[in-house]
């Protein structure tokens, strides 16, 4: 994580990052070429034979019942604003 910030940090300031000498692409022909076929397909194997069920549905509680048709209707919340905060926040808007 602190190579990550430090990265960042670095390239938000303006400074050229210092090239990576090696690749992902690299890192994935290593990987091939070490690990061999027949054991990536024993893990292939054991994470299609553990996911191989239906995931079940939850029931968590709520704070309400659920209704008995799911809808994607949703609600409105009304607020007046005063018009010192609404010219403020045109300025804003219009800014950036």
């Amino acid at each position: 994580m602190n190579l990550l910030v430090s990265d960042f940090m670095a390239a938000y300031a303006g400074e050229e990052l210092t090239p990576l000498r090696i690749q992902y692409k690299d890192y994935a022909v290593w990987q091939q070429g070490t690990l061999g076929v027949e054991r990536m397909e024993a893990h292939e194997a054991y994470w299609l034979s553990a996911y191989a069920e239906e995931a079940p549905v939850l029931e968590l509680p709520a704070d309400r019942t659920r209704p008995a048709v799911l809808s994607s209707e949703g609600g409105r919340v009304y607020t007046e604003v005063n018009a010192e905060t609404a010219e403020a926040l045109k300025r804003i808007a219009a800014e950036t």
